[in-house]
């Protein structure tokens, strides 16, 4: 074995294996026409892409400063349900702030006359230019996406979150991608999901790589584009408002963090977030006959969690070692096995987590208290070895079920709980 391999690598050999051309440092470009010509691979468990990213990573680390997707499709001509076999392609730009809290937008297109992308060779292309990115298959116009619609928000050198200039990210040089996954996130939870191995081998074939400078003008590759005027524009995302930091945040106690008292929602400074990559996270405020004003939560799938965002960060260490997490939940409905993580996050992987105990009937409210001090001590079961540091939080409160589930939550709040002591130090050299 070597000897310099890291022994709490948790990385192993599975049962594919596949290949990525990178351009980086050969090929980087900023604005211009990217062509390819590919045949793709088809079957379940299959993920061909042709993609870009930035080469400098000047608004931080993914997706703050972007990617370009100029086609991905998973799963092609694998049927479900007696539908059509699969045969979209998509175009996606991701962007916004660091993973988790990054966003993404695109489209959608089908070959026409039910032709299959898996069955035949296809011209893929993106016009990049300042302000505007345009998706085309064949020549067909299909996607536009404009700087209007996108934005990044990234750490600057003084710590604070601030908003990129102008058409961030998208205003660097990016290189270009070409890869096959089998599985992953996205082709192993879709269609039929998993990974059929009576398909493979399986290639994604590529004719040409062709990248063209707008003569017209190099600078901003504008003039040389080719419009179809009856694309609609892409909705795009706007961007979350910087909260400006507060040294009086997480001070008064309780620490009231949703709907607690006269409070309607979030406390000041906090936001709704989610990482919820497969769509299957939703919430929205509701009303309760009991509690008023509460929130409901949806999960469909395994992966996903919501958590109440504190972007400038806080020092909450005075809560550790006697604060509670405290709130009322009620399930509406769940999945066997699912259960309910709670957690306090310093920002992946810097995590702690405990499971809740749920309410034994449905639609009955349930108090739930968590020792700070026992997420410390758990830390994070995602990524052993890894803890919260309640002296740098991003995140309160995250709530993660592991599988599908509806419920309500109430009063979350940090709260002092001094029942299990029997000594409490006031002053010794320190408050």
């Amino acid at each position: 074995s070597d000897p310099s391999y890291d022994i709490n690598d948790t990385s192993k050999t599975l049962d594919y294996t596949s290949a990525r051309l990178v351009s980086k440092n050969k090929g980087d470009w900023k604005y211009g026409r990217f062509e390819i010509r590919a045949k793709l691979p088809q079957g379940q468990g299959t993920w061909p892409a042709i993609w870009m990213l930035p080469t400098d990573w000047v608004y931080g680390p993914w997706a703050g400063s972007g990617e370009i997707d100029i086609m991905e499709a998973v799963n092609l001509k694998v049927e479900v349900d007696g539908e059509p076999p699969v045969s979209a392609i998509h175009g996606t730009l991701h962007y916004g702030k660091q993973w988790p809290n990054n966003v993404y937008t695109g489209q959608e297109y089908t070959l026409p006359d039910g032709a299959n992308p898996a069955d035949d060779f296809h011209v893929y292309a993106v016009e990049w230019q300042e302000d505007e990115i345009r998706w085309y298959v064949d020549d067909v116009h299909f996607a536009t996406q404009q700087s209007s619609g996108w934005y990044s928000q990234y750490v600057d050198d003084e710590g604070q979150l601030v908003n990129a200039p102008d058409d961030a990210p998208f205003n660097q040089r990016f290189h270009m991608l070409l890869n096959l996954a089998v599985g992953g996130a996205w082709a192993a939870n879709v269609h039929n999901t998993g990974i059929d191995p009576s398909v493979f081998p399986q290639s994604m074939v590529v004719d040409y790589v062709r990248v063209y400078e707008c003569a017209k003008s190099p600078s901003t590759g504008a003039g040389c584009e080719t419009i179809d005027e009856n694309v609609t524009v892409t909705q795009g995302q706007t961007p979350p408002d910087i909260v400006i930091p507060d040294s009086s945040f997480g001070q008064q106690s309780p620490l009231n963090l949703f709907s607690v008292g006269d409070q309607d929602a979030l406390a000041d400074g906090l936001i709704f977030n989610s990482y919820n990559p497969d769509n299957a996270i939703s919430f929205q405020v509701v009303t309760d006959d009991t509690l008023g004003n509460v929130l409901q939560i949806t999960k469909t799938g395994d992966t996903g969690n919501l958590y109440f965002e504190y972007t400038p960060r806080a020092d909450l260490s005075h809560w550790q070692a006697l604060g509670a997490l405290v709130f009322d939940i009620k399930v509406l409905s769940i999945a066997d096995g699912t259960e309910v993580l709670v957690k306090a996050d310093s920002g992946w992987p810097n995590v702690g987590d405990a499971t809740i105990e749920l309410p034994t009937t449905l639609d009955q409210w349930q108090q739930v208290s968590v020792p700070l001090a026992t997420l410390v001590a758990n830390g994070n079961r995602f990524s052993p070895g890894s803890t919260v540091n309640f002296a740098d939080i991003v995140n309160p409160f995250v709530i993660e079920p592991t599988g599908p589930i509806a419920l309500q939550i109430d009063n979350v709040r940090y709260h002092y709980q001094l029942d299990n002591h029997t000594q409490l130090s006031v002053y010794d050299d320190a408050t």
